[in-house]
């Protein structure tokens, strides 16, 4: 009899609740394969080492992606609260930004590799474009996911999304394989052919976003002028202890990625691993994307967001204690070596699987209803922090070494996972998803 109330009123309040999921999981999976084509931490660095010999210019185009995707979220978040729906200020942004991958694939199939410096140029465009739309689109999108979906029901969006891409993108590994290595096209056109599939499939993310259902909901709030938005944000700062952890918790393991575009040249140029080697790590890495996004599915509904950030801290610590081991554990470059400098990656995946189901819940969980986009937005903003670090990666690289870079990157994370031990599990707080007025009822009750 309580089952048949429960799903009567998650009907009642959810009522497009199987169609949304199916959306949306649809959404993240062909977005993940999109990724894979286009790999930050694999694929575009390998690019860019076509193109330049500086470490730093390798580290910008990700520190561009990193800070461009989180810089325009407080704009955005101020902008659709209040709005009585949110999936338009989805899709625009969205079909604007992944228009330009096909023009920059098109500008790759023209051939100007002959001019290296233009065509990094042209990449940079490309990223901006790309990850400022993106960007904007971000915060009505997790704001349409907590409309949408129950909060207890969410990290099934991720868990199978991840899950599900990381099973497509087993393939995409193997196509990045071919299309780099020596039997594929020569350079630039094989990478053009990567921002092409790519491209594709980020129009059938688009596809599935433009699916979901959304019912118009009561404007409870007024958008607020900036000269009142900005004091709030700080309140919401001083005031939320847990907000201010789970943020520095972030950045912490965010300074991973002081050594994130490196670890693929690390393998390529000094431990004499051939270019065939990236489709490989690419491979292994989606192929954990599998395991990782059912088990942060699966971990965040049972125990919730504090074991998963718990759970990523750790990952993030693997990858560069990874590299600095394994070759000294594994001396000769055999197929033993190859498997376990793969693990890096591993990691890596570990990390980029617990962004959503854990520290963007996280937010989301304790976040009073109707401050949801401000504090999403809040935290992207501050996280644009994260974008600092492959540029000061590529400096520390060129006056350190690897093993430097990669020692300074372990104690950074290290200190991300003491302090993930103090976080609160947001499920043991007041009452969640309730508007301020109502959990101070609830509290005063």
């Amino acid at each position: 009899m309580n089952l048949k109330l429960e799903t009567h009123s998650l009907k009642q309040q959810y009522p497009y609740y199987r169609r949304n999921l199916v959306a949306f999981v649809a959404d993240v999976v062909f977005f993940r394969v999109g990724m894979a084509f286009l790999d930050s931490a694999i694929v575009l660095p390998a690019l860019v080492r076509q193109l330049t010999l500086s470490a730093p210019l390798v580290g910008l185009v990700s520190a561009m992606g990193r800070g461009l995707w989180m810089l325009p979220q407080l704009v955005a978040a101020n902008y659709v609260t209040g709005k009585p729906r949110q999936k338009p200020y989805v899709i625009i942004p969205v079909s604007i930004g992944r228009s330009f991958t096909f023009l920059f694939a098109l500008v790759l199939f023209l051939g100007l590799d002959l001019r290296p410096l233009l065509l990094y140029g042209m990449l940079l465009v490309w990223v901006t474009i790309f990850w400022v739309c993106d960007g904007l689109c971000s915060v009505p999108w997790f704001h349409l996911i907590s409309k949408t979906i129950p909060p207890d029901r969410r990290g099934r969006i991720f868990g199978l999304g991840q899950a599900l891409g990381g099973v497509l993108a087993v393939g995409v590994g193997l196509i990045v394989r071919y299309l780099l290595g020596q039997q594929g096209p020569p350079f630039p056109v094989n990478y053009a052919w990567l921002f092409v599939l790519g491209g594709t499939a980020f129009y059938i993310s688009l596809s599935a976003t433009s699916m979901i259902a959304e019912d118009p909901e009561p404007v409870a709030i007024e958008r607020l002028p900036w000269r009142v938005y900005l004091p709030r944000l700080i309140t919401v700062l001083g005031q939320d202890a847990d907000f201010r952890l789970v943020t520095l918790v972030r950045l912490l393991l965010g300074a991973g990625g002081m050594a994130a575009p490196y670890y693929v040249l690390y393998a390529t140029e000094q431990l004499g691993l051939s270019r065939e080697a990236i489709g490989f790590f690419l491979s292994v890495q989606v192929g954990a994307s599998v395991l990782f996004g059912l088990l942060m599915g699966y971990l965040h509904g049972r125990a919730g967001c504090k074991r998963v950030i718990e759970l990523a801290t750790f990952m993030g610590l693997l990858s560069p204690l990874g590299a600095l081991t394994v070759p000294h554990l594994i001396p000769t470059r055999g197929t033993a070596f190859l498997w376990a400098y793969a693990l890096v990656f591993v990691a890596l995946q570990g990390v980029m699987s617990a962004m959503m189901p854990g520290f963007m819940n996280f937010v989301m969980e304790i976040a009073p209803r109707e401050e949801g986009p401000t504090y999403v937005g809040l935290a992207n903003t501050l996280g644009a922090v994260l974008f600092i670090y492959p540029l000061l990666g590529g400096v520390l690289l060129e006056e350190l070494s690897y093993p430097g870079l990669f020692s300074i990157t372990a104690l950074a994370v290290g200190a991300g996972l003491l302090l993930s031990a103090r976080l609160r599990e947001p499920r043991e707080m007041q009452p969640r998803h309730l508007s301020s007025a109502e959990r101070r009822s609830a509290t005063e009750g």
